[in-house]
């Protein structure tokens, strides 16, 4: 079938781009430290600012509800990636696996393919290319396959992987095999050629990243499932843990690569959202009751764009890959401390946020709704 479809954990070549990068994070650091006190895990927290220290965005510093999110796909849509130097957006219709763009200014949408998928799951789509990794579901179980839009050669990957990441420059795929009594951690290239073993462990339920070239993340379910770690991996099989025994620990790096964005449980707060620079110890509370995975960064690494539940409905028992909420729509310039709602969730357009993206000139928000599963856009 053709198918179309901290500075300490990375290496000593990328230290110098994360120098760099803090220089844009001085502004916020110099807020921070003056409000720094010891964690009791050994770590750092710190007080963002009287602004940032808000429960909820509803009590933010302003208020600028002027648009309202609109459907851009006419159905479900899923694996959605937006353009590196245009307003376009890429998805995969849910049901059948055709494949659109649609131009994020001026609503017009173009056909992909045309071709029905049959057992079509998700695509990551490769930066920089015009490939894609596709999962199905075959009679035999899961299988992935790499596909080319300009060539139209599709080539199998495997089968039973239970966790993939694209490299940034979309060369090269990470996955994760089950072995006899653990699991191997692979590098290949984009199309499944030339893997190598990276490292092998008895991790469970793993989510990977990719968020700098030399390095992966990896979440995995602790043994007595009561919370999640975070990992790095350097290139050459070095793994050090991040963070440790979080629940409900959900995160989103970067674009970049040198700041992580992150949420997790605890009885006291409920769920709270929380920053850190790569290569850094301390913990820096945003003071939005929302999940790291409603959120989406900007280009310039310091302002998020989030679905903030309306009525803090998240705790324990939300879905590791959802959060059923009600949403408005927040932004926080984590420079200067400033929240702004900028939609409320409960108005004529009943919205759940679901995998966010800010385009690259900052002007839309996109994301998926889970309450019809369609593709929206909000201008910023």
């Amino acid at each position: 079938m053709s198918l179309h479809s901290g500075l300490n954990f990375l290496p000593q070549r990328n230290r110098l781009r994360l120098l760099q990068a803090g220089a844009l994070s001085a502004v916020l650091m110099a807020v921070v430290m003056a409000g720094a006190v010891l964690r009791s895990s050994g770590g750092q927290t710190a007080s963002l600012s009287d602004t940032l220290a808000t429960p909820s965005v509803s009590t933010s510093t302003s208020e600028h509800i002027s648009a309202r999110p609109k459907a851009i796909s006419e159905n479900a849509a899923v694996s959605v990636a937006l353009g590196k130097e245009s307003d376009t957006a890429k998805y995969y219709e849910r049901e059948t696996g055709k494949a659109f763009s649609v131009n994020l200014k001026t609503l017009k949408t173009d056909v992909l393919s045309d071709t029905r998928l049959p057992g079509f799951i998700r695509s990551y789509w490769l930066p920089y290319s015009n490939k894609v990794v596709s999962e199905f579901q075959d009679p035999g179980g899961i299988s992935y396959r790499a596909f080319d839009y300009q060539t139209k050669a599709t080539t199998t990957i495997g089968s039973d992987i239970i966790a993939l990441a694209v490299s940034p420059d979309g060369r090269q795929i990470a996955y994760m095999k089950p072995m006899e009594d653990a699991s191997a951690l692979f590098i290949s290239d984009s199309d499944g050629s030339n893997p190598r073993t990276l490292i092998t462990t008895r991790a469970q339920e793993v989510r990977l990243n990719w968020p700098v070239k030399d390095t992966l993340s990896m979440a995995s379910r602790r043994p007595d499932r009561t919370g999640t770690d975070l990992s790095i991996i350097d290139l050459d099989g070095t793994l050090t843990i991040m963070m440790s025994n979080r629940e409900n620990l959900e995160y989103v790096w970067s674009p970049d690569g040198t700041h992580l964005l992150y949420s997790y449980f605890t009885p006291e707060q409920g769920v709270s959202l929380w920053y850190r620079e790569a290569g850094s110890r301390l913990d820096v509370p945003l003071g939005l009751a929302t999940s790291a995975r409603k959120c989406a960064w900007h280009d310039n690494t310091m302002t998020i764009t989030c679905g903030v539940p309306a009525k803090n409905s998240l705790g324990r028992d939300v879905p590791a890959d959802r959060s059923a909420t009600v949403d408005d729509i927040a932004t926080l310039d984590m420079s200067t401390g400033e929240q702004s709602r900028l939609y409320g969730g409960t108005g004529a357009t009943l919205i759940g946020v679901i995998e966010p993206l800010v385009s690259s000139s900052g002007n839309y928000f996109v994301f998926t709704n889970l309450f019809d599963q369609r593709l929206y856009l909000f201008p910023l």
